[in-house]
Protein backbone atom coordinates (compact mmCIF):
# COMPACT_ATOMS: atom_id res chain seq x y z
CA UNK A 1 0.00 0.00 0.00
CA UNK A 2 1.64 3.28 -0.66
CA UNK A 3 2.23 5.97 1.93
CA UNK A 4 -0.50 8.57 2.61
CA UNK A 5 -0.29 11.70 4.86
CA UNK A 6 -2.27 11.60 7.76
CA UNK A 7 -5.27 14.13 8.70
CA UNK A 8 -2.94 15.89 10.85
CA UNK A 9 -0.66 17.39 7.80
CA UNK A 10 2.33 18.60 7.83
CA UNK A 11 4.23 21.29 10.39
CA UNK A 12 5.92 24.08 9.25
CA UNK A 13 8.25 26.14 10.90
CA UNK A 14 10.92 28.82 10.14
CA UNK A 15 13.62 29.31 12.83
CA UNK A 16 15.60 32.51 11.80
CA UNK A 17 19.51 32.66 12.41
CA UNK A 18 22.35 32.19 10.57
CA UNK A 19 22.31 28.17 10.51
CA UNK A 20 25.18 26.04 12.16
CA UNK A 21 26.57 22.78 11.40
CA UNK A 22 26.13 19.79 13.92
CA UNK A 23 29.93 18.94 13.20
CA UNK A 24 31.91 16.06 14.78
CA UNK A 25 32.11 14.95 18.34
CA UNK A 26 35.62 13.99 19.97
CA UNK A 27 35.78 11.77 22.24
CA UNK A 28 38.98 11.55 25.24
CA UNK A 29 39.64 9.98 28.36
CA UNK A 30 40.27 12.05 31.97
CA UNK A 31 42.58 9.93 33.48
CA UNK A 32 40.78 8.81 37.49
CA UNK A 33 42.42 10.27 40.73
CA UNK A 34 42.78 8.78 43.86
CA UNK A 35 42.26 5.74 42.70
CA UNK A 36 38.72 6.56 40.40
CA UNK A 37 38.57 4.92 37.35
CA UNK A 38 39.24 6.71 34.11
CA UNK A 39 36.05 8.52 32.25
CA UNK A 40 35.40 9.29 28.66
CA UNK A 41 34.48 12.78 28.00
CA UNK A 42 32.31 13.74 24.63
CA UNK A 43 32.66 17.36 22.85
CA UNK A 44 31.25 19.31 20.10
CA UNK A 45 33.52 20.45 17.56
CA UNK A 46 31.51 23.54 17.02
CA UNK A 47 30.10 25.62 20.49
CA UNK A 48 27.59 27.25 18.26
CA UNK A 49 26.07 24.06 17.24
CA UNK A 50 24.01 24.17 20.98
CA UNK A 51 22.56 26.69 21.31
CA UNK A 52 21.28 26.72 17.24
CA UNK A 53 19.82 23.01 18.07
CA UNK A 54 18.15 24.36 21.52
CA UNK A 55 16.63 27.52 19.34
CA UNK A 56 15.25 25.06 16.59
CA UNK A 57 13.86 22.88 19.87
CA UNK A 58 12.22 25.56 21.52
CA UNK A 59 10.44 26.61 18.59
CA UNK A 60 9.01 23.40 17.89
CA UNK A 61 7.97 22.61 21.32
CA UNK A 62 6.06 25.54 21.09
CA UNK A 63 4.45 24.89 17.68
CA UNK A 64 3.22 21.53 19.07
CA UNK A 65 2.07 23.07 22.16
CA UNK A 66 0.14 25.86 19.52
CA UNK A 67 -1.38 23.28 17.13
CA UNK A 68 -2.15 21.24 20.12
CA UNK A 69 -0.65 18.13 18.91
CA UNK A 70 1.21 15.33 20.63
CA UNK A 71 4.39 15.96 21.54
CA UNK A 72 6.02 12.72 19.61
CA UNK A 73 5.69 10.46 16.85
CA UNK A 74 6.00 7.60 16.45
CA UNK A 75 5.32 7.33 13.04
CA UNK A 76 7.11 7.51 9.81
CA UNK A 77 8.38 10.93 8.77
CA UNK A 78 9.72 12.97 5.94
CA UNK A 79 11.33 15.98 6.82
CA UNK A 80 12.35 18.57 4.19
CA UNK A 81 14.40 21.49 4.98
CA UNK A 82 15.94 25.27 3.41
CA UNK A 83 18.85 26.63 4.76
CA UNK A 84 19.81 30.12 3.77
CA UNK A 85 22.78 31.93 4.56
CA UNK A 86 24.06 35.73 4.29
CA UNK A 87 25.25 36.57 0.63
CA UNK A 88 29.08 37.57 1.02
CA UNK A 89 29.44 40.92 -0.61
CA UNK A 90 31.85 39.85 -3.06
CA UNK A 91 29.74 36.94 -4.61
CA UNK A 92 27.34 38.09 -7.34
CA UNK A 93 23.44 38.53 -6.89
CA UNK A 94 23.18 36.32 -9.69
CA UNK A 95 24.32 33.61 -7.36
CA UNK A 96 21.52 31.60 -5.81
CA UNK A 97 22.89 28.70 -4.74
CA UNK A 98 25.45 28.14 -1.60
CA UNK A 99 28.30 26.21 -2.87
CA UNK A 100 30.50 26.59 -0.12
CA UNK A 101 30.87 25.01 3.46
CA UNK A 102 28.57 24.27 5.72
CA UNK A 103 28.13 20.67 4.57
CA UNK A 104 24.28 20.08 3.67
CA UNK A 105 24.80 16.84 5.84
CA UNK A 106 25.76 18.35 8.89
CA UNK A 107 23.34 20.99 8.72
CA UNK A 108 20.81 18.66 8.53
CA UNK A 109 21.55 16.32 10.95
CA UNK A 110 21.30 19.41 13.44
CA UNK A 111 18.16 19.91 12.73
CA UNK A 112 17.42 16.21 12.66
CA UNK A 113 19.21 15.46 16.18
CA UNK A 114 16.88 18.90 17.75
CA UNK A 115 13.55 17.98 16.44
CA UNK A 116 14.28 14.45 17.57
CA UNK A 117 12.03 13.91 21.18
CA UNK A 118 9.52 16.79 20.56
CA UNK A 119 7.91 16.35 16.62
CA UNK A 120 9.14 12.90 16.63
CA UNK A 121 10.72 10.15 18.83
CA UNK A 122 13.91 9.04 17.41
CA UNK A 123 16.05 10.61 14.48
CA UNK A 124 15.48 7.18 13.21
CA UNK A 125 11.92 7.60 11.78
CA UNK A 126 13.21 9.70 9.27
CA UNK A 127 12.53 7.78 6.11
CA UNK A 128 12.85 10.66 3.60
CA UNK A 129 14.98 13.96 3.93
CA UNK A 130 15.84 16.35 1.22
CA UNK A 131 17.72 19.67 2.04
CA UNK A 132 19.13 22.71 0.39
CA UNK A 133 21.62 25.69 0.62
CA UNK A 134 20.50 29.27 -0.54
CA UNK A 135 21.48 32.89 -0.14
CA UNK A 136 19.27 35.36 1.65
CA UNK A 137 21.30 38.19 3.12
CA UNK A 138 18.33 39.97 4.82
CA UNK A 139 16.89 37.03 6.63
CA UNK A 140 19.35 34.06 7.25
CA UNK A 141 16.99 31.06 8.52
CA UNK A 142 16.15 27.45 8.64
CA UNK A 143 12.72 26.61 6.73
CA UNK A 144 11.47 23.22 8.03
CA UNK A 145 8.83 21.00 6.92
CA UNK A 146 7.77 18.08 8.66
CA UNK A 147 5.27 15.30 6.91
CA UNK A 148 4.12 12.33 8.97
CA UNK A 149 3.10 9.28 7.09
CA UNK A 150 0.98 6.63 7.75
CA UNK A 151 0.77 3.14 5.42
CA UNK A 152 3.39 0.55 4.79
CA UNK A 153 5.50 2.26 1.81
CA UNK A 154 8.11 4.63 1.94
CA UNK A 155 7.16 8.55 2.87
CA UNK A 156 7.19 10.69 -0.17
CA UNK A 157 10.07 13.31 -0.44
CA UNK A 158 8.50 16.52 0.07
CA UNK A 159 9.59 19.32 -1.75
CA UNK A 160 12.02 21.52 -0.12
CA UNK A 161 10.17 24.98 1.68
CA UNK A 162 10.33 28.34 -0.02
CA UNK A 163 10.86 27.01 -3.36
CA UNK A 164 7.37 25.97 -4.55
CA UNK A 165 9.00 22.72 -5.99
Amino acid sequence: MAAKRDARGELRMIVYGVPVPQGSKRAFAIAGRNGKRARAVVVNDNARTIPWKQQIAGMAAALMRELGRAPVTDEAVSVAMAFYFPRPKSLRKSVLAKLTKPDGDKLQRAVLDALAGIVYRDDALVTDAAWRKRYDSANPRVEIVVSVCTGTGAAPLVACAGDGA
